[in-house]
């Protein structure tokens, strides 16, 4: 009896999602490995285009992963709580995402993901890891939000200090605003290539690893606090960086 209610309770989440995303129930199904709601086309090689605006406040409690998505309006959703995990996965974002003042319990993830407006996620508590993998002119601003857990912009094959997994790849910044953020577990941005990056009186509590990366413009480290290793190995400062009074 439990298993029929189960999936039921399914079902009815399915339909749930499917409408508030405005597509069919067929591009939706649950994984119960990943116990996480896959929303993709009903064709592998066609991406699912999501045309109206989407009521994100309605998804808060489903574990969702959209994979070969296509955003075209806004997403906006402000002072919540996302009680389960958030993926997107080669998905593309026409308009400005914004998930400002929000907090999240789960993983958030965007792997492979194409941002043609902004990303904004400032003033967010973030519990679990946050991770961006093969992400490229990254406009993101993050100003005075707390990360509890690891944090990851880029990921090579082979990195020996993180654990295996599918995704992996450098990401490019257009512009990176971090000021004020609070880091309180390792944060990598190893081989990452910015034109603009400002960590102004950002606290890294735990390691911060910058190795191998690139800073084309402006890089702010301005009053910056490094509890532990900051590694800045074979880092590429194209312009004089300023880390006053850090």
């Amino acid at each position: 009896m439990e298993r029929i209610q189960n999936i039921k309770d399914t079902e009815q989440n399915i339909e749930h999602i499917a409408e508030v995303l405005g597509i069919d129930k067929g591009c939706i199904n649950y994984d119960e490995k990943e116990q996480v709601y896959l929303i993709s086309a009903l064709q592998e090689l066609e991406k699912l285009k999501i045309k109206k605006e989407v009521n994100f406040s309605q998804l808060l409690n489903y574990p969702l992963k959209f994979i070969k998505c296509h955003f075209l309006q806004s997403l906006l959703v402000y002072g919540k709580e996302f009680k389960e995990k958030l993926v997107f996965d080669n998905v593309v974002f026409s308009e400005i995402i914004n998930f400002s003042r929000n907090t999240f319990y789960r993983e958030v993830g965007f792997f492979g993901c194409e941002f043609e407006n902004k990303l904004y996620l400032t003033q967010c508590v973030f519990q679990d890891n946050v991770m961006a993998f093969g992400v490229n002119l990254l406009s993101i601003d993050c100003r005075d939000s707390i990360f509890r857990n690891e944090v990851c912009f880029g990921r090579e094959i082979n990195d020996p200090n993180l654990e295996k997994g599918f995704h992996f790849g450098s990401c490019s910044f257009k512009d990176g605003n971090f000021l004020n953020c609070q880091f309180h577990d390792n944060v990598y941005f190893k081989n990452n290539e910015f034109h603009w990056a400002s960590f102004q009186n950002a606290r890294f509590y735990s390691n911060a690893y910058f190795d191998d990366s690139v800073f084309k413009d402006f890089a702010d480290f301005n009053k910056c606090e490094f509890r532990e290793i900051a590694n800045f190995s074979g880092v590429t400062f194209e312009k004089t960086p300023s880390f006053f009074q850090a």
